[in-house]
């Protein structure tokens, strides 16, 4: 398979290692100091827990090719989406994968298809990390995977063979289903009240007291059953019950301690709040929106908002 990944930061590593190693002839859009490390030291990436650094040689490009792609992966920050849809649309491949949090993602759809691109996918890898001085660090608490599907159209066989394909022999799983647009809210539901935690303690989950890790779950709680209430479908079904009072809820509960004390917590929640604030606040204003025009009880997601400080002051903070 011909595929064109475009970012190559924590998560476009893990992605762009894995289709290399399958044997799939991977292009990456770079560009600046990026394109110049990958050209000369070619991507570096090592799981976290293990030594072994692995480097692949995939070909690197500072403008999207005049040739036919059979998958094109955007893998970048909400806004820096936005910047390149039209360019995406122009594209010549069978299908592209916008790849990441996202709560715009029939407007973006829309602007891919007005501008020439036919089959628009959206996808979400479970992937932690960091950057390193010389090679990206990946974390993956289970087994390297991606939610992939549409918003509630049906797939082309053709499309989902040319995916099941690029990824087939490998342990990197695909998950596909029916309605991405559903489950980019439900994961939003978790991941705003886990961002508002995460400013509220500088970054630093370590310092989080048990009062506000539940605080952070009734908060989510209440996100879901916004959700429900707007009409949006569970996704993945029966994901609310991890919020709500229950044996679900203490699992998660247990879990959500043992990262918030960890380097698990920096690299699966911290460092990406951290550095993608613009990203997360477009998250939190629409997921905001959802909640407070519902009419649910949601104390706990507005005292979880108020610990943070405002959003002018985390660019001030972490904006570099």
């Amino acid at each position: 398979m011909n595929i064109l990944v475009c970012g190559s930061g924590v998560i476009g590593s893990l992605l762009i290692h894995t289709l290399a190693q399958n044997g799939n002839e991977v292009t990456v859009l770079a560009r600046g100091k990026r394109r110049e490390e990958l050209e000369k030291y070619g991507l570096r990436t090592k799981f976290h827990g293990k030594k072994e650094i692995n480097t692949d040689k995939p070909r690197v490009v500072g403008e999207i090719p005049a040739e036919h792609f059979d998958l094109l992966f955007s893998v970048m920050q909400h806004e820096q989406q936005w910047n390149l849809l039209k360019t995406l649309g122009n594209a010549d491949c069978s299908a592209i994968v916008l790849v990441g949090n996202n709560l715009s993602d029939p407007e973006m759809k829309q602007q891919i298809i007005e501008a020439g691109g036919k089959n628009v996918l959206f996808g979400f890898q479970g992937t932690g990390g960091n950057r390193c001085a010389d090679y990206t660090e990946v974390l993956s608490l289970h087994k390297p995977s991606m939610v992939l599907g549409g918003l509630g159209e049906t797939i082309p066989e053709e499309v989902t063979r040319i995916v099941n394909a690029a990824f087939a022999g490998t342990d990197y799983e695909i998950k596909w289903t029916d309605d991405m647009d559903a489950w980019y809210k439900c994961h939003a539901a978790f991941v705003v009240p886990v961002c508002y935690l995460c400013y509220a303690v500088g970054c630093n989950l370590r310092k989080s007291t048990g009062k506000q890790r539940k605080m952070l779950f009734d908060a989510a709680s209440s996100a879901f059953k916004a959700l429900k209430k707007s009409g949006c479908a569970i996704r993945p079904e029966g994901e609310d019950a991890y919020y709500q009072p229950g044996a679900k809820r203490a699992m998660m509960s247990v879990m959500m301690n043992i990262m918030c004390h960890t380097k698990l917590g920096d690299m699966a929640a911290s460092d990406h709040c951290r550095h993608a604030v613009s990203e997360m606040e477009g998250l939190a204003e629409k997921m905001d929106g959802i909640v407070f025009n519902s009419g649910v009880e949601c104390s706990a997601y507005k005292a979880l908002k108020s610990s943070a400080p405002s959003w002018e002051e985390l660019h001030k903070i972490y904006d570099k």
